[in-house]
Parts: C-alpha cells; sequence; structure tokens
C-alpha cells in the first residue's frame, strides 16, 4: 500500500499583490496612457502647470497671435510661446520642433531648454528630456523647474539617486515647491528611505495642505510604513479634494484591503473602476479583492477584462488562471497560465500555478518540469519543494524524493509536512534494505 505524501492544498500565489499594499503600489500608480504620457511614478511632475501661457490666452487664438508676430520678425521668446501654445493643444511634434527653434535661436535661454525638456519628456523621449534640462541647469544653476523636471526624468528611468540628488537640488533653488518635496518623498521611499520620504511629504503638506496629489503621497508612504489607519485618513482627504480622480481611490482601496476590510475595499475599488474603467491596472485591484472575498467567478470577470485592455498584463493572466482553477474550470486555467508564461517565460507564480494544475490532474510528468523550472527560477518559493518530492515519490524514485526533502528541510527546519514526508520515506527505504 503506498504511503499518502502530504501535498499543499491552496493555490500558490492566488493574491500575491494583496501583500505589496501602500507606499509601492500607490508609487507606481500608472495613469491611462492617452491622459499622462510620463512614467507613471513622476507623471505629476512633468504636466502642463509649467508651461507658462496664462498671459497668451489659448488653444488657437494664442497659436495664431503667436505666428502673426513670427511673420512680423518677433523674437526667439515668441517661438518659444508658441511651442508651449502647441503644446497645451496636445501638438506634441510641433511643438518640439517650434522649441528647438527658439533654442537654436537663443542657446542662452534656460526656460526654452526646460520647456523643451518637457514637452520631450510628454513624447516619452526619456534621454533627450535629460539632456535639455541638463542644458537648462548648466545655464542657470538656481532654475528650480529645470532641477525638478530632470529628478522626475531620473525617476522615469529608474534612476533614483540621481532624482533625489536634482530634486534636493530644486528644493534648494526653491524650497517652497511643494511638488519638489513630494516627489523627493516618492524617491526616498522607494529607495526604502521611510523615515526621511514621510519627513519630505509631510513638508509638501506643510506647503500645499490641500493639494489632492501631495495627500495621496503621504498616505502612500505612511501605508508602506506600516501606518494604515493615518493611510487611510489622508487618502481619503485626497479623495475629498479631488474625486474625480482614481488614484487616491485605488490607494484607499489597498490600505483598506491590507487593513483587513475587503468589502471596503471593493467599494473603493469599484469607484476607482468607475472613473477609469479603460484601466487595465484598476480591473486587475479590482479582481484580486474578489478573490480575497472568496467571489472567483466575479474575479475572473475582472481579470479578463484587464487582459482584453491589456493582453500583454502577465499578473492579469497568472490571476485569471487562479481564479479559473478555484472554479475547476482546468482547461481554461491551463490556457491562462500558459499565456503568461509564454508573455515571460521567468515569471515564477504562473510556472507554480500551472505545476499545482497539472498536478491535481495527476499528470505527474509535466508537474515535475513545472517545478523543476520554477526553482530554477526561484529556489526561495515556499512548499515546491515538498510536493515537488511527493511528485518523484508517487512515481516511485524515493531516493530522489529523500534528497529533495532533506534540501527543503535545510531551508526551513519548521516545515511540519516536510518533516513527515521525510521520516516516512526514510522507512520505507529502510525496510527495502
Amino acid at each position: 500500500m503506498n504511503p499518502k505524501w502530504t501535498f499543499r492544498r491552496a493555490w500558490p500565489f492566488g493574491l500575491v499583490l494583496l501583500a505589496l499594499f501602500g507606499a509601492v503600489i500607490y508609487l507606481f500608480r500608472a495613469p491611462h496612457p492617452a491622459s499622462v504620457p510620463p512614467a507613471p511614478a513622476t507623471a505629476r511632475a512633468l504636466q502642463g502647470a509649467s508651461l507658462p501661457l496664462d498671459s497668451l490666452g489659448a488653444g488657437q487664438a494664442a497659436e495664431a497671435t503667436l505666428r502673426k508676430a513670427l511673420s512680423s520678425g518677433a523674437n526667439a521668446a515668441a517661438r518659444r510661446d508658441l511651442g508651449l501654445s502647441l503644446a497645451r493643444q496636445g501638438r506634441l511634434d510641433e511643438a518640439a520642433k517650434e522649441l528647438e527653434r527658439a533654442v537654436a535661436a537663443d542657446s542662452g535661454d534656460a526656460d526654452a531648454c526646460a520647456d523643451l525638456g518637457l514637452v520631450y519628456a510628454m513624447q516619452n523621449r526619456s534621454d533627450a528630456a535629460v539632456r535639455a534640462f541638463q542644458r537648462a541647469v548648466r545655464l542657470n544653476p538656481n532654475h528650480a523647474r529645470a532641477h525638478h523636471h530632470l529628478g522626475a526624468a531620473h525617476a522615469a528611468a529608474g534612476r533614483y539617486p540621481e532624482a533625489e540628488a536634482a530634486f534636493r537640488r530644486a528644493i534648494r533653488a526653491r524650497p517652497d515647491l511643494a511638488e519638489a518635496h513630494a516627489d523627493l518623498g516618492r524617491v526616498l521611499a522607494l529607495q526604502g528611505k521611510g523615515p526621511e520620504a514621510e519627513a519630505a511629504c509631510r513638508k509638501a503638506l506643510e506647503l500645499a495642505p490641500d493639494a489632492p496629489g501631495v495627500l495621496a503621497d503621504l498616505a502612500s508612504v505612511c501605508a508602506g510604513q506600516g501606518k494604515l489607519s493615518e493611510a487611510e485618513a489622508l487618502f481619503r482627504r485626497a479623495v475629498a479634494a479631488d474625486p474625480k480622480d482614481p488614484g487616491p481611490h485605488l490607494g484607499l482601496g489597498e490600505v483598506l484591503a491590507a487593513s483587513g476590510r475587503p468589502a471596503d475595499a471593493l467599494e473603493a475599488f469599484g469607484k476607482a473602476v468607475e472613473l477609469a474603467p479603460d484601466r487595465p491596472d484598476l480591473r486587475l485591484k479590482l479582481g484580486l479583492v474578489l478573490m480575497q472575498q472568496g467571489r472567483p467567478s466575479e474575479a475572473a470577470e475582472a481579470f479578463r477584462r484587464a487582459v482584453a485592455l491589456n493582453p500583454g498584463a502577465v499578473e492579469a493572466h497568472h490571476h485569471l488562471g487562479v481564479a479559473c482553477a478555484q472554479q475547476g474550470q482546468a482547461d481554461s486555467a491551463a490556457a491562462a497560465f500558459q499565456r503568461a508564461i509564454r508573455l515571460r517565460p521567468d515569471y515564477a507564480p504562473a510556472h507554480a500555478g500551472l505545476g499545482l494544475l497539472c498536478q491535481k490532474m495527476g499528470k505527474t510528468e509535466e508537474a515535475i518540469a513545472l517545478y523543476e523550472k520554477l526553482l530554477a527560477l526561484d529556489p526561495r518559493v515556499p512548499h515546491i519543494r515538498n510536493d515537488l518530492g511527493a511528485l518523484y515519490a508517487n512515481r516511485g524514485d524515493l531516493p530522489k524524493a529523500v534528497a529533495i526533502w532533506r534540501e527543503a528541510l535545510r531551508a526551513d527546519p519548521s516545515d511540519a509536512r516536510v518533516k513527515a514526508n521525510l521520516e516516512r520515506a526514510e522507512k520505507l527505504l529502510s525496510e527495502r534494505r
């Protein structure tokens, strides 16, 4: 009679993202790409507030006035203003060309260089933006806006120490620039400097007490340090300040879920989805909370919407697989896991999910191959060595199973299931000798 080897029972990684609430998730909030071209963590720093067109009017009227001035031989400043007018209309390619001409006409105009960098950033031309901002601060070392946008461009490229330095220079040039303090807080949080990040965000809030973005930034930092009650209060203030911004609703939902209040979190995520129905990241978060509430059918629908909006969303494909598996839809689950693996062959959770699915379906060889691959990708994944050993044992290869379980016990001496399996296997091997 074959012994019963102890497998795990839960689907792996089913709610892996729910452990990531707080600073990191909200700092990487993703605006809809059609509305905010720059990278999510720095989008607010690159918005149009720095396009100084208030005195010029707006849109086509300003453009017509400026073109008339240029036709009469106006100077480089008018060309710069024309570039800004075009940028305000969303005509970024034309704006860049006009600003390039303005810089060529007056190579010492730091403002024109900074504005050109801003337009480059809005075009997602990160390297060109950095060069333009660097030129602006060489021309004017006290140009706070250029330092600020240079920091934003570095942060968008993941160069957080460089971003931190640029934001600090912006603050030295203009200590009352709330956005620079807030963005400094973001990059400090991304570098794991929680207390410094909180101090920077609190300074930003002191300077701009009702700014929804600043409230949300401080909320994120507080959440990242486990201050969930304060984070919730700050996110609620941000929601009240700008009810139409889905970001604070998203952050609030994440904090509520992390606080063990999935029903309240679901309401917040639902509001975020209502405000931005075409954002796949919000559909993903909504699905995760539905999974937490034990509603896999509704979660699967949210994940399907997410992958319809973004077919390359690896995590959404994976979680769709988990939701289908929990409903007993093995074929759909396998297809979703396989899509995630095709999109990202090194994505360990999908290998774990498909491996467990094969294991439950009695496809021992496929499960073994997937678990071996998973261990090569990430040897720290819990439970996999235990299950891999059990699969080898069921196949009749007890020496291989024993070797794997011994390795698992070295990694985690407290794992009772591994201990029990290893003791039974060693006893069987001893009886066979």
